[in-house]
């Protein structure tokens, strides 16, 4: 059976310098800003529309050698999604 995925909802991707990266998608990729929430504590979540999708970019986690870009999965049945993933033993949280 399985989940099914009907979109990417948005890619995000930790950076450590936001003004410098809004900088590089804006002036040099030619993407308008769409959403630019500050989230306290000097943190930010921007966002860029592409498509259906969206790409975001932040400070919210600190890029690593083992962190890297977040995608958000959307699905055509979340109720159905949760009980295939706590059937799969996946942490729920």
């Amino acid at each position: 059976m399985g989940i099914k995925v009907t979109e990417i909802a948005f890619v995000g991707y930790p950076v450590t310098d936001l003004d410098r990266a809004r900088d590089f998608y804006e002036r040099v990729m030619g993407l308008q800003c769409t959403l630019d929430h500050p989230l306290g504590d000097g943190k930010r979540w921007i966002e860029y529309d592409i498509g259906t999708s969206a790409l975001a970019i932040s400070n919210m986690w600190p890029p690593t050698g083992r962190s890297g870009p977040t995608a958000a999965l959307e699905v055509e049945d979340l109720d159905g999604a949760i009980d295939i993933f706590k059937a799969e033993g996946v942490s729920i949280k």
